[in-house]
């Protein structure tokens, strides 16, 4: 599987980026279980994107957020769990490995009732590196993104956190992307630019 997705890699550069293990994790086989084959990969070729830690549990099923660190992951995905573990947080800031913060589906899926009371309010009090994903939004009718970000912003901020939040969020979904450096040059630009078309419409939409 490791060597179908560079080869992939190599036909279509601009669509397939890395590679991922998905799976419920917690009645279900765990990384640790494919990491001969995984080691194998030569790590300029093929980036690592581990689904890790989408449980409530801290038993088993919560150490793929261990291994995912241990095979050098750049992101980790949901990372609900990472929190329980602090050897895995000081990873994650020193490397930068960005989690990818699911709120509305970890709610759907029963993980946590109160947004409020989410993990990802901890990441990003802390400083964490983390973006904001939608995992399966057609699942329950939501729009990709849109209502993650307000759903993050409305209930996983401190309440003094403002507009600066929401930008940062945003300007981390370019920062931690597969996009090259120029292309994330390009990308930042285009994003500054259309930012402050918004900042100005609520500057005149109420008279601030």
């Amino acid at each position: 599987m490791v060597a179908k997705t560079i080869r992939s890699m190599r036909k279509y550069p601009d669509l397939v980026k890395g590679f991922d293990l998905l799976q419920q994790e917690d009645n279900t086989h765990w990384t640790v279980e494919f990491v001969e084959d995984l080691l194998k990969d030569d790590r300029s070729r093929l980036p690592y994107f581990f689904h890790s830690g989408e449980t409530d549990w801290t038993q088993w099923a919560d150490l793929n957020l261990v291994d995912s660190v241990l095979l050098n992951a750049t992101r980790i995905g949901h990372g609900y769990a990472a929190y329980h573990h602090p050897k895995v947080m000081k990873a994650v800031m020193t490397k930068g490995i960005a989690i990818e913060l699911n709120p509305i589906s970890n709610q759907v899926l029963g993980l946590v009732n109160d947004l409020r009371n989410h993990p990802g309010a901890f990441l990003i009090a802390m400083g964490a590196p983390v973006v904001i994903s939608s995992d399966d939004p057609p699942a329950w009718l939501a729009s990709p993104l849109s209502h993650d970000f307000y759903m993050a912003f409305m209930a996983l901020g401190a309440v003094h956190d403002d507009l600066r939040l929401l930008k940062q969020l945003a300007m981390n979904s370019i920062t931690f992307s597969t996009m090259s450096g120029r292309e994330k040059v390009i990308a930042r630009r285009k994003w500054q630019s259309r930012w402050i078309e918004f900042i100005d419409d609520v500057i005149c939409k109420y008279n601030l």
